[in-house]
């Protein structure tokens, strides 16, 4: 008996989740622009809303996203840094935590340091779908790609 394969199931079509870490933060942002500007155009870009969303536990941008998300009914988690633990290093392991478990990153860069940009560029050549908002005033969301980003192969 032979057997036919099924006209509705394509192989490698199977259904990904999408974990979405949060990484950085901004505290003069509106939940007016965190809308229109970044959630709006991200749930765009990624064609679904996320299945899980982890953010740090700490900024105005993770709490308005957890507000969202909530009101979406999509699980958030909040990750936190144990600073009684591990001193200096807790915000580092938190990101570790949220790096390890997202299988697509939104990051918030910051003006003054290159830490979310290279975790970022790390977790790209990975090849984990990277977006980022930009550290000016203008809450521009952008996709990366491969011929925008300075990677070395």
């Amino acid at each position: 008996m032979e057997l036919e394969p099924d006209s509705q199931i394509q192989l490698g079509n199977a259904y990904q989740r999408i974990c979405l870490g949060v990484l950085g933060k901004r505290e003069d942002i509106h939940k007016q622009d965190l809308h229109e500007k970044i959630i709006h155009p991200l749930l765009e870009s990624l064609g679904r809303v996320p299945d899980v969303i982890y953010v740090p536990s700490d900024g105005m941008t993770s709490a308005l996203i957890g507000v969202w998300a909530e009101r979406c009914e999509v699980k958030c988690e909040t990750i936190h840094a144990d600073f009684r633990k591990f001193a200096r290093r807790a915000f580092v392991l938190r990101d570790s935590q949220i790096l390890k478990a997202a299988t697509h990153l939104l990051l918030f860069e910051q003006p003054k340091s290159e830490y979310i940009v290279k975790l970022g560029l790390r977790e790209f050549k990975k090849g984990k779908r990277v977006f980022s908002v930009s550290s000016g005033k203008t809450w521009e969301l952008q996709e990366w790609e491969k011929e925008t980003c300075q990677l070395k192969d």
